[in-house]
C-alpha cells in the first residue's frame, strides 16, 4: 500500500488532533478518514471508533459510580 508523508503546520496539526479526539480515533487513522471523505470515498470499518473506545469516553455506568 502506498504511504504518504505530510508536513503539517502547527495549526493544521492541532485541528487534526482535535478532530481525532472528537471522533475518538488515533491521529493517523483520522488523517486517513479525512482524506477519504475529501475524495468522496467511504472509510473502511477498521477506521471506525470501537464501541469500547466510545463507551470509555462516555459517562460512567452504574458499576463505576
Amino acid at each position: 500500500m502506498p504511504t504518504l508523508r505530510l508536513d503539517l503546520d502547527p495549526q493544521t496539526f492541532r485541528r487534526l488532533t482535535q478532530s481525532a479526539v472528537d471522533e475518538r480515533r488515533p491521529i493517523h487513522w483520522q488523517a486517513e478518514v479525512l482524506l477519504l471523505r475529501a475524495l468522496g470515498m467511504p472509510a473502511p470499518v477498521h477506521l471506525a471508533p470501537s464501541l469500547e473506545a466510545v463507551e470509555s469516553q462516555g459517562e460512567p455506568n452504574a458499576r463505576q459510580r
